[in-house]
């Protein structure tokens, strides 16, 4: 970010002399782009991300193609799956849109590893300088290992909510590594 004179604020006139005047800079609020893997529990994860995180501008909902969809092959138990993880991206959704936070759903096709390199940098020549920060609570092992990449790659922050971890019956968010300075 550079220096913008249109943020300067000057203060009241001060009449004594030996004070010395000082400019006081307003810095425009860095865009923070949240990207969460899709599944059964991610309203849950969500939540505690929002919580923790009061500064997501934008919400990224990263899902497997495969949970988009049902197959011929799918059982009642793997519907049912999917129905709960299409309920928890409706509420993500619902969440965001309470909160002004625009939310958007991004299909990743096989192999994730180079569907998930395409949709971020998609994301970061839409929002540049912006952070990240990477919910892999739900979602493939490819999806989440993929996502993981490219957090070390970007240095952002990488976690995974643990439901019920501190016994309160709440999700609790762990870092997966030490936060980049």
């Amino acid at each position: 970010m550079g220096f913008d004179p249109a943020a300067v604020i000057t203060p009241v006139p001060i009449q004594q002399d030996f004070l010395i005047r000082h400019l006081t800079l307003i810095m425009a609020r860095q865009e923070h782009v949240h990207i969460i893997t899709a599944g059964e529990n991610i309203h849950k994860a969500y939540t505690a991300a929002i919580c923790d995180l009061q500064d997501i501008t934008h919400t990224f909902v990263f899902e497997d193609t495969d949970l988009s969809t049902n197959t011929a092959r799918d059982d009642e138990r793997a519907k049912a799956c999917k129905t709960s993880a299409w309920d928890a991206v409706n509420q993500v959704k619902s969440v965001s849109a309470s909160l002004k936070i625009p939310a958007s759903l991004v299909y990743i096709d096989p192999p994730a590893s180079a569907s998930v390199t395409k949709a971020v940098l998609k994301i970061r020549r839409e929002h540049p300088d912006v952070r990240h920060s990477f919910d892999l609570s739900a979602g493939s092992k490819d999806l989440s290992m993929a996502l993981f990449a490219l957090s070390l790659w970007l240095e952002s922050d990488a976690y995974y909510a643990f439901t019920d971890r501190n016994g309160d019956g709440g999700p609790a968010r762990n870092s997966l590594f030490v936060h980049w300075t």
